[in-house]
């Protein structure tokens, strides 16, 4: 396997070249909540009076009240966009509910529906057949706007899955100088281009990218004009050392004692715990190799609403 290295904003600006919204649809209010309005709602005839609802906001079941309140039956929106997460499988393993493949596919999952995507599970078989393998990433363009694949321990069903999306146009493996972080591949295939990652097995690794690329970009789609979460100002509870010369999220809690907003990097060196720990990473940029103890740090929350 072959890979591209790129500066985190090259990353960033490659792979949100080309991504616009899901085409709108109007939709009962019911099945509006959820999802970004893309043009404004007025009252009954009304159409040039204040809107009830503008063109960018989110429904919530309070602005269902509004919109019922006054009269509008329908409303249009960005469809949640629809992630299928295919799980790759262990190498050597049989599959099972506690495999590392399956554990990373249920985060990323849970992730993409955090996200607003409506998602669907598939994979994995139980022998490995590439042409097989093939059509199973074929059948699933049907109900995808995005997939993501992650495997598990070894590079085994990475090899079949590289082989596999060779008839479809091959896939590009990015090393992105950012930390945490392994090489990831991207690709669009299908008649739609629909956008295809392919994540690593390591579970840290893999949420990062999520969250930093693969989650933007499901925002875009679903109309959201603010695609990227928000960022705060906090104050590091315990100084450490940063890479330097690469783009550091470092994972960690974020909470405000007395006024103060702070935020604690986590001491565990086993991912899974750190990634069950925190509830934050700080963004550290390129040339930053010491964060004092004290130091501002901006902080990405990761909890809460998208």
């Amino acid at each position: 396997m072959t890979s591209t290295r790129f500066t985190f904003n090259e990353r960033v600006a490659m792979l949100f070249a080309d991504v616009v919204p899901i085409s709108p649809i109007s939709v009962p209010l019911l099945d509006a909540r959820g999802s970004f309005v893309v043009s404004d709602a007025h009252a009954g005839a009304d159409a040039h009076g204040k809107p009830v609802i503008k063109a960018g906001e989110l429904v919530t079941v309070r602005s269902l009240a509004a919109l019922a309140a006054a009269g509008v039956a329908t409303v249009e929106i960005s469809p949640r966009p629809r992630v299928v997460v295919l799980c790759l499988g262990d190498d050597d393993l049989a599959p099972s509910p506690t495999s590392a493949a399956q554990s990373n596919a249920l985060v990323l999952a849970a992730a993409a529906q955090e996200a607003g995507a409506t998602v669907y599970r598939s994979g994995p078989g139980r022998r490995r057949d590439v042409s097989l393998l093939t059509e199973a990433i074929e059948d699933q363009l049907v109900r995808a706007d995005l997939i993501m694949a992650v495997g598990g321990r070894g590079n085994g069903v990475y090899d079949d899955l590289l082989a596999a999306l060779e008839p479809l146009g091959g896939v590009v493996f990015a090393e992105v100088d950012m930390q945490p972080a392994v090489p990831h591949g991207f690709t669009r295939i299908g008649e739609s281009q629909t956008p295809m990652f392919v994540l690593p097995g390591d579970t840290l690794a893999a949420f990062t990218i999520f969250e930093v690329f693969v989650r933007p970009m499901i925002r875009v789609m679903a109309a959201d004009p603010r695609p990227f979460r928000a960022v705060v100002q906090a104050k590091a509870t315990v100084g450490w050392s940063s890479a330097g010369d690469v783009q550091e999220f470092r994972y960690g809690w974020l909470e405000t004692v007395d006024g103060d907003v702070r935020f604690t990097p986590s001491q565990h060196t086993q991912h899974l715990m750190i990634l069950a720990e925190s509830n934050a990473m700080a963004s550290v940029p390129v040339g930053v190799h010491e964060v004092a103890d004290g130091a501002a740090v901006l902080v990405i929350p990761l909890d809460g609403a998208p």
